[in-house]
């Protein structure tokens, strides 16, 4: 459901590729979210009604903590606020969850397509099958170099598809170079909102598990690898954009 989106947002980044390298992709991609989630939580919640709540639950704290309550008071303002806070959370809660589905989409976007890169240096990219080699024939031939039980792709191939034959029976049919994928395995439910690019192993097969030695793609060099990949860079412009249009525009 969620990969219907990919060949928009390929065509958008493509267009965006003309202009900019991919680090200042992944900003802009991650300023557009920001901007993009706090505009649709402004238009779905109810700005006034959260305002009001806000102002009543720090009025009734403010009365609970007062020096002459009786205990009987407190714990009637104690229950009016908890009402408060769960309406609140109510308020506030359903809108920012319907706001980050476009950041959901985005994020498996960018998980699919800048998470891996080809090999730089012309050597194939190794290749695990689970749970064995055995009895698996690879086409076509010239996609592969295979010496006893290791098995490598070679790098940048990607058209027409591989196979993986095991015991006469097709295993898997696909382009694990398009994007960069290193999981190749059999459907399972979450692949109804979230599927694999590269495809899945058929689920009548034995084979379980197919992986690709994709090395991991890196933006900054020398810094921790949590700081070198995408996810950091995105998730930083998000949170900067958001706060700033959050704290310009008054959104609660």
């Amino acid at each position: 459901m969620i990969n219907l989106a990919f060949p928009i947002l390929n065509y958008m980044d493509g267009w965006l590729a003309g202009w900019f390298p991919d680090l200042a992709r992944i900003c802009t991609w991650g300023a557009l979210s920001g901007a993009g989630t706090l505009a649709i939580y402004s238009v779905l919640s109810d700005q006034s009604a959260i305002g009001q709540l806000k102002r009543e639950t720090r009025e009734l704290r403010r009365q609970i903590l007062g020096p002459e309550l009786e205990r009987s008071e407190v714990f009637t303002l104690g229950r009016r606020s908890l009402i408060l806070s769960f309406h609140l959370l109510f308020k506030t809660g359903v809108p920012a969850l319907l706001s980050a589905l476009p950041v959901v989409v985005v994020v498996c976007w960018l998980s699919a397509y800048q998470s891996h890169r080809l090999n730089s240096d012309n050597m194939p990219v190794q290749v695990e099958i689970l749970p064995t080699a055995q009895g698996v024939n690879l086409t076509p031939p010239e996609a592969f170099v295979r010496e006893d039980e290791t098995i490598g792709l070679i790098r940048g191939y990607k058209s027409p598809p591989v196979r993986f034959i095991h015991n006469g029976r097709i295993a898997y049919t696909g382009s694990p170079g398009s994007p960069p994928t290193t999981h190749v395995g059999k459907k399972v439910w979450w692949n109804i909102f979230f599927g694999n690019e590269a495809g899945y192993i058929d689920s009548s097969s034995a084979l379980e598990e197919i992986r690709f030695q994709f090395p991991r793609k890196v933006f900054w060099v020398g810094l921790p690898m949590w700081m070198s990949t995408w996810e950091f860079a995105f998730f930083v412009c998000i949170g900067v954009v958001a706060l700033a249009i959050k704290l310009i525009f008054g959104i609660k």
